[in-house]
C-alpha cells in the first residue's frame, strides 16, 4: 500500500483532523449564504413568472379592448349610415305617396309618378345591406302597389278598385313608418323623453 494512503487513513493523521476542523469552521458560514442565494433565486424566479403572467394578461386585455373599440366604432358607423338611409327612405316614400296620389291628373304628374316608382325600386335594391328583412318586404310591397297604380284598372269597377288600391297604399306607408321606428329603436328615445315612470303616472292621473 502506498505510504501516502496509509498516512491518510491513519487515525492519528494530523492532515485529516485539520481538514475536518476547517470544514466545521467554514460550514456554518457557507450554508446560510448558500441558502440565502438559493432562496433569493427561487423568489426572483417566482416574481419573474408572476410578472410574466401579469404582462400576458395586460397584453390580452389591451388586445381585447382594441377589438371591442374597433367593433364599437364599426357598429356606430353602421348605425349612422343606416339612419341616413332610413331618412332618405322616408323622403322616397313621401314622394311616392304624393306622386301616386296625383297619378293620372296630368301627363307630367303621371310621368313623375312613374319615375318615382322606378327610383324607389333602385333605392331599395341599392341599400338592402341596411334594411331589416321586414322593412325590405314592406318596401317591395309598396313598389308592387305603385306598379298596380301605374296600370289603373278598367271597367265598371275601376273607380272602386282605384279607391281600394289607394287605401292599400296608405296602409302600407303607415306600416313602413312603424317598421322604421322599430328598426331604429325610436321607441326607446320616446320612452326616455317621456320622463320617469313616476312622471308618466302623474301625467296619466292628471288626465
Amino acid at each position: 500500500m502506498n505510504e501516502n494512503v496509509k498516512n491518510a487513513v491513519a487515525p492519528d493523521n494530523p492532515g485529516k483532523d485539520g481538514g475536518s476542523e476547517k470544514l466545521k469552521t467554514w460550514l456554518p458560514l457557507v450554508l446560510p449564504a448558500l441558502a440565502t442565494s438559493v432562496f433569493g433565486f427561487l423568489v426572483w424566479n417566482a416574481q419573474t413568472a408572476i410578472q410574466q403572467k401579469v404582462d400576458n394578461i395586460e397584453q390580452q386585455n389591451k388586445v381585447q379592448l382594441a377589438q371591442f373599440q374597433s367593433q364599437l366604432s364599426l357598429k356606430e358607423d353602421f348605425y349612422k349610415r343606416r339612419l341616413e338611409v332610413y331618412e332618405k327612405a322616408c323622403q322616397q316614400i313621401a314622394e311616392a305617396e304624393a306622386s301616386l296620389a296625383d297619378y293620372g291628373a296630368t301627363d307630367e304628374a303621371s310621368k313623375r309618378a312613374t319615375d318615382v316608382v322606378k327610383a324607389l325600386y333602385r333605392f331599395r335594391k341599392g341599400n338592402q345591406l341596411y334594411w331589416s328583412g321586414q322593412l325590405d318586404q314592406h318596401l317591395d310591397e309598396l313598389w308592387e302597389l305603385g306598379i298596380r297604380k301605374l296600370r289603373p284598372p278598367q271597367g265598371p269597377e275601376a273607380e272602386q278598385l282605384a279607391e281600394q288600391l289607394n287605401a292599400e297604399i296608405a296602409q302600407e306607408i303607415k306600416e313602413l313608418h312603424a317598421q322604421m321606428m322599430i328598426d331604429l329603436n325610436v321607441r326607446a328615445f320616446q320612452d326616455f323623453n317621456a320622463g320617469s315612470p313616476e312622471e308618466s303616472k302623474g301625467a296619466q292621473s292628471s288626465k
